[in-house]
């Protein structure tokens, strides 16, 4: 790769106006001393945040480490559109990470409150061939932290059981029967579940996909760009697709709209290439990722005390005019009840 040289005064920055809740990141207008032919004029650099919990809660996981990898071996070839990755690194004994990435201009994001189905699927339609090129891809496989790795069920069980007392006896009225029981349904047969998803086709999955996570572009050669890699992993492609289900569509929308969807994925893994996946085994998957993301919502109560949450959410200007119970709770009993998640996992168990 050619190097320029960048004057000791030849950048500025300013920070990212929309910033994430575990990583900091600027932009960085860059001058050069000479032609800088094709160099970049700005660029996106991304950093963890020095925030101690934050931090040890990424270390844990591989969060930071996953998005490293991520873009290291996959970036640009992974087969779905992302920014184009000039440096980065990550210290596992500081857990110290940097990213340097490609700048995208005239990009819109969306919300799932006032977001169209046509955008969902958009991103179904991309991410059906995404998935197939990494199905069961042995060696690029090997890469990834798998998605339900003993050690994740684990640090997910140390803070769900202590949800599931704050759900109980502080907010049990306004969580719902149907959460409670998928969490009780979760830590007696974690072990089952995790064995019968790892037993499923296996690819490269974002791993932590909604609208937040998506750059749509207002002109280009690219529909969209996909950030924030740091849930990446080897996993079934239907938990993906259930993160877009789930966390991109209303109520009103997914009642109508799912089944379609699901049926728009099948048949464009079909297109690309994979062979023996029918159609209700996916939805199985579907069904499983729905309840995935489910337990993901209820780590909210794991402190015991949900003001800080509640708080948190409404500190958001577009949030804080919808109901967090509703949303959180809410819609998420609505799409476990539609794809009738509790029953399949009981006829797993």
């Amino acid at each position: 790769q050619r190097q320029m040289c960048i004057r000791d005064s030849g950048f500025s920055s300013r920070p990212v106006p929309k910033q994430g809740m575990t990583s900091l990141a600027h932009v960085l207008d860059l001058s050069y001393d000479g032609d800088p032919g094709d160099a970049p004029a700005r660029i996106i650099a991304k950093f963890a945040v020095d925030i101690e919990p934050v931090r040890v809660a990424l270390a844990a996981n591989r969060g930071y480490e996953r998005e490293i990898s991520f873009y290291n071996h996959f970036g640009k070839d992974a087969g779905i559109c992302v920014p184009a990755c000039y440096w980065a690194e990550y210290d596992a004994e500081t857990t110290a990470c940097g990213l340097l990435l490609e700048y995208v201009d005239n990009i819109r994001t969306t919300d799932v409150f006032s977001g169209e189905v046509t955008e969902i699927e958009d991103l179904v339609t991309c991410l059906a061939p995404f998935h197939a090129r990494w199905w069961n891809h042995p060696e690029a496989l090997e890469r990834l932290t798998p998605g339900l790795a003993p050690f994740l069920i684990e640090l997910a069980n140390e803070r769900l059981a202590p949800a599931l007392e704050t759900m109980k006896g502080n907010c049990a009225e306004e969580v719902g029967d149907t959460l409670i029981s998928l969490v009780e349904l979760w830590l007696a047969n974690c072990q089952t579940y995790a064995s019968h998803e790892r037993a499923e086709p296996q690819t490269l999955i974002h791993g932590d996909l909604h609208r937040d996570q998506i750059l749509f572009l207002s002109g280009g050669t690219e529909p969209f760009y996909v950030i924030d890699w740091q849930m990446a992993a080897c996993d079934t492609g239907a938990n993906d697709l259930a993160h877009l289900l789930t966390a991109g569509l209303r109520p009103d929308q997914h009642e109508v709209h799912a089944d379609s969807l699901i049926e728009r994925y099948h048949a464009g893994l079909i297109t690309a290439g994979v062979e023996d996946y029918p159609v209700e085994q996916l939805r199985d998957s579907v069904r499983m990722g729905v309840a995935r993301l489910a337990l993901f919502y209820m780590n909210a109560f794991a402190l015991g005390d949900v003001a800080p949450v509640l708080a948190w959410w409404d500190g958001d200007e577009v949030r804080r005019h919808h109901s967090f119970w509703d949303v959180t709770c809410g819609w998420t009993t609505r799409a476990l009840e539609q794809h009738s998640v509790l029953e399949y996992l009981e006829s797993l168990a």
